[in-house]
């Protein structure tokens, strides 16, 4: 059954806490959807989904949409979600799920040599540049073992390129990774934004360790079983 604008439904899902490293999944049936907002009644309570947590929605009927969306309302086996994107299943190669993605970057001046940044990708000690140039975006964002697409403010043009520090959940490690600016598109003003975001941002690596492309690819695997 497909979702329909406004009307009661009975539509089971999957409710995936990716707020949370252990990926808890929970069943529930929407029963209605509108102005995208989902109400949703849970199999049973489910104390980990409090009010902010991000969660993706995988519908198990119809065309299987999934949806990332942040808890809005939950009390007892009621839920409420409000929706940022939604899609159908991916089936590149290299799928792009969404998931909490602890991310700081900065943007290379066009005047800076990406040699000069060798020593702080391989590893040395330093700030890679000066401290307030880094900017933190929110970490749930779409990613894959090629890219990230997060939202924030229009802190830099397609095209430029970025020093990136990233870790995956349940993971305390950091990576750090060269990237390049590939779209930056604005934000739609009906589209839900967190922490004066306006765009959205894809960049595509160009350098990335074996190791950094390994993790990105456990996690993978992981929310894809998640969704399974």
């Amino acid at each position: 059954m497909l979702l329909t604008v406004g009307r009661e439904v009975s539509v089971p899902v999957d409710i995936i806490n990716v707020s949370s490293p252990a990926l808890r999944t929970r069943e529930g049936r929407v029963r209605r959807f509108a102005d995208a907002v989902y109400e949703i009644e849970l199999t049973d309570d489910a104390p980990d989904l409090e009010v902010g947590t991000r969660v993706v929605l995988n519908m198990r009927d119809g065309g299987r949409r999934r949806v990332t969306a942040i808890v809005e309302f939950h009390k007892g086996r009621e839920l409420r979600v409000l929706e940022r994107s939604a899609s159908t299943p991916d089936k590149r190669i290299y799928p792009r799920l969404a998931g909490g993605i602890p991310l700081r970057y900065r943007v290379l001046a066009t005047d800076e040599d990406v040699g000069a940044a060798h020593p702080w990708l391989l590893g040395e000690d330093g700030q890679g540049g000066p401290a307030d140039a880094w900017r933190s975006p929110d970490p749930f964002m779409n990613f894959s073992v090629t890219g990230l697409r997060f939202d924030d403010a229009q802190a830099c043009a397609a095209g430029d390129r970025l020093l990136c520090e990233f870790g995956v959940p349940g993971d305390q490690r950091r990576w750090r990774a060269l990237a390049r600016v590939v779209r930056l598109d604005p934000i739609p003003t009906n589209e839900p934004s967190d922490g004066g975001a306006t765009h959205h941002v894809a960049v595509a690596f160009e350098q990335l360790p074996d190791d950094a492309a390994e993790a990105l690819t456990q996690y993978t695997l992981r929310l894809q079983r998640a969704h399974l």
